[in-house]
């Protein structure tokens, strides 16, 4: 293992999710160098997963801007990160930005992917560790490996999402304000993503929360705070014959993850909040449709994916991103996700989700052996 690591430099330049993915890399590197002073770099939005982390003493939230704005803004970064003078850069993305500013932060050892031929070709002289990217290894092994080529081998592969006191007492208070009494029988849908295209059926979707109504499920929706997303969430709310409580476009992505862990359940598509329902240990019915799940899967044991086709040509040809729609998705049938849903519920009944407790706590999910 390299020695004379005193200050390092994680750059995750990427999605909330994505960032969220990246704990496990950070939490090896803290074990790894204990008495290291440690930094993450991500764009502003995703660093409520990473605030409260023990394993960081700082997170640097990069606002971009646009026009002279982002110049100015990429000006102050780039000083920022020469006051940090680290000694290692992690690299973690695969654009050139996380490159450029590995050498431009001063950091004499800077391990990232290798680009391929992908990226300006000097990108490959801009690292002096090159680890390629296995695309059939999930995004959480791909993090690791960057940090096993410096000689760091891991002794834990859990997500660390932590929540603080503040979000978990606003949802409280919102739930209660809402009319729910007490902790348990609460399911979360989150039905949207970034990218629409990945989302099921409105009609299935509020037939799903029926069913759960029905069981005496306590319902609760959410969504982003985009438009489009909300205005999803809205749809599914007025499709559905049975009361819900609406929280779409309403929380915090550190309220989003208070709600989560003190639900029964959590069931969505591939998106953020489904990583952060991993990392609490909340159980997942997780519907795919155009995401590879070798790589974007709820990480972790005892959580449900439905792929309606596994083989899907939409995928392969990448026409989903095109026409804005996934049509091997669309026709998974609501009666396959109930049943998912049952067997998910069946195995969490009896466990008590944390609903007054303090969750500053580590809340953390193992993931699988490689």
């Amino acid at each position: 293992m390299i020695s004379g690591i005193e200050r390092i430099l994680v750059i995750k330049l990427k999605h909330i999710g994505d960032v969220l993915l990246a704990t496990p890399a950070i939490h090896a590197l803290r074990k790894a160098f204990p008495m290291s002073r440690i930094c993450a770099l991500v764009y502003a939005g995703t660093d409520d997963m990473l605030t409260g982390n023990p394993d960081l003493e700082e997170v640097l939230a990069f606002e971009r801007g646009s026009g002279v704005g982002r110049i100015r803004n990429e000006g102050r970064l780039v000083s920022q990160l020469r006051k940090i003078r680290p000694d290692l850069a992690v690299e973690m993305g695969n654009g050139d930005r996380e490159a450029i500013l590995g050498v431009l932060s001063g950091a004499r050892i800077r391990v990232g992917y290798d680009p391929g031929r992908s990226g300006f070709l000097g990108r490959r002289l801009l690292l002096t560790h090159i680890v390629r990217q296995d695309w059939e290894k999930h995004v959480v092994e791909s993090n690791l490996d960057l940090v096993q080529a410096l000689g760091v081998e891991p002794d834990a592969r859990d997500l660390r999402l932590f929540v603080d006191p503040q979000a978990e007492a606003a949802v409280n208070t919102l739930l209660r304000d809402m009319g729910m009494e007490g902790d348990d029988g609460v399911v979360t849908i989150h039905p949207t993503a970034k990218w629409m295209f990945k989302c099921w059926t409105d009609e299935g979707f509020a037939q799903v929360a029926d069913y759960l109504s029905e069981q005496g499920m306590t319902v609760c929706i959410t969504s982003g705070p985009a438009e489009r997303e909300v205005q999803k969430a809205q749809r599914i709310i007025g499709r559905a014959r049975r009361p819900v409580i609406d929280l779409s476009g309403r929380l915090t992505l550190k309220q989003a993850a208070a709600l989560i862990a003190r639900s029964r359940l959590f069931i969505g598509v591939d998106s953020a909040p489904m990583h952060m329902a991993a990392a609490v240990k909340t159980p997942v019915v997780a519907l795919f449709g155009p995401s590879r799940e070798q790589n974007w899967r709820p990480w972790g044991e005892g959580h449900l994916i439905l792929k309606r086709d596994p083989f899907c040509s939409q995928l392969q040809a990448k026409r989903c991103e095109v026409t804005k729609r996934c049509e091997c998705l669309e026709t998974l049938k609501i009666e396959e996700v109930i049943t998912a849903v049952d067997d998910q519920l069946a195995k969490s009944r009896g466990r008590r989700r944390p609903g007054s407790r303090s969750m500053t706590a580590d809340l953390s999910s193992r993931g699988p052996k490689s």
